[in-house]
Formats: structure tokens, sequence, C-alpha cells
């Protein structure tokens, strides 16, 4: 993440990722099924003067199609369980150039070891 190549973020939502990794990318987009959410990130970005994202109004289930092209770096953000997610992991692993990355952020603890005492 050095300012070059291209970052995808599925189901941006108001556009949390997107938004914080897209200067570390020469172009973003963020995907999202959500007008509202789309329109969301789109003013994020204007706020804090980032324009290298493009904000596409779709599926994950619509990929590759509507944002065609290799990404170094394809992020869920708590969406890929929104997904049909064998169908939607294939395409995507086909998007992700040699040496990327494909990122599930998630936030459910499952499994935690208990703490050290």
């Amino acid at each position: 993440m050095d300012g070059s190549g291209r970052l995808l973020d599925v189901g941006c939502g108001p556009g949390v990722l997107t938004v914080r990794l897209a200067r570390l990318f020469e172009d973003t987009v963020g995907l999202d099924p959500d007008s509202a959410m789309i329109a969301e990130g789109h003013q994020a970005a204007r706020e804090r003067d980032i324009a290298n994202i493009t904000w596409i109004l779709a599926r994950a289930d619509e990929l590759p199609a509507v944002a065609p092209g290799q990404y170094r770096l394809v992020t869920f953000g708590q969406s890929f369980y929104w997904t049909d997610e064998v169908p939607v992991a294939e395409a995507v692993y086909d998007m992700v150039e040699p040496g990327g990355a494909l990122v599930l952020v998630g936030h459910q603890a499952v499994c935690r070891a208990a703490p050290l005492r």
C-alpha cells in the first residue's frame, strides 16, 4: 500500500474503510447496493478532499462486471456474510492481482480465549 495499485471495498456502506484506505492507492472503488450509503461515502470523501474514489451502486454478486480489472487489495468490512459467499469469493479471487490480498473485516469475537491472569 504505497500509493499505487487499486483498492476495491465491497459492501462499502458509508465508506469507513474506503475513505481511510484510499490515500494508500492510486485508484479506489467503493461498491454498495444502497444509494444512501454510497451518498454518505461520497460526502465523507469530499469532506476529506479525497478524489481518487469511484463509487459504484451494485451488489457483490455483480462482480466482476460492475468493477472489472485487477486489484491489489479487496476488502469486505462486515459485508462478506451478506453475499452469496462461494460465487462472490470465486469472482473476487480472480480479481486480486498476483501478490495482492483479500481482507475480510469482522467484529464478532467467536471462540475467543479467556484472558490471561
